[in-house]
């Protein structure tokens, strides 16, 4: 079962439509703004908001998230 969305258009289909093959183009698109804005990539920035390298800080900060 699928969602209609305006003038019986399927999510499915939407997402079909919106690639339409070029998929390839929007990962490059993708890639050259974590390039261009996530310049310590994703782990470097993640170690910069936690204060310290991941494997340290990390425990600690998800003990204040888990519920007792």
């Amino acid at each position: 079962m699928e969602a209609d969305l305006v003038g019986g258009l399927t999510v499915g289909g939407a997402i079909e439509t919106f690639l339409n093959g070029h998929a390839s183009l929007y990962v490059g698109v993708i890639f050259v703004l974590f390039v261009l804005y996530v310049p310590n990539g994703l782990l470097g920035t993640v170690r910069d908001r936690l204060g310290g390298t991941v494997a340290k800080r990390l425990p600690d900060y998800l003990d204040r998230y888990r519920r007792d």
